[in-house]
């Protein structure tokens, strides 16, 4: 990966799963708490280092590309799995198990 961390491109994809599912740069931008043109900049970054457009951007309207569906189908599970391997190494300090009176 070039000069760019891993948590750079985890941003990046994080950054176009909240695209596909707010459905505009400005919705992703209002979901993840930064501005529109660093949802901008994200999705270019991850467009060139994969070296495919995966969304037709015009001023209106947003079109994912059939790349970009399935891409973005593929990331929202890895990431759902990465989600939930925090989720439960969080929760491994607390009780867990049958209890047994």
């Amino acid at each position: 990966m070039e000069n760019r961390s891993r948590i750079e491109s985890l941003d990046e994809l994080r950054t176009y799963v909240a695209i596909i599912g707010a459905g505009s740069l400005a919705g992703a931008a209002a979901t993840l708490g930064v501005t529109p043109n660093a949802v901008s900049r994200r999705l270019g970054l991850l467009e060139e280092r994969l070296g495919r457009r995966l969304i037709h951007r015009t001023t209106r309207r947003l079109a994912v590309t059939d790349e970009g569906q399935r891409f973005h189908d593929r990331c929202r599970r890895a990431l759902d799995e990465l989600d939930e391997a925090e989720r439960e190494i969080a929760g491994a300090d607390g009780l867990n198990g049958t209890l047994r009176v």
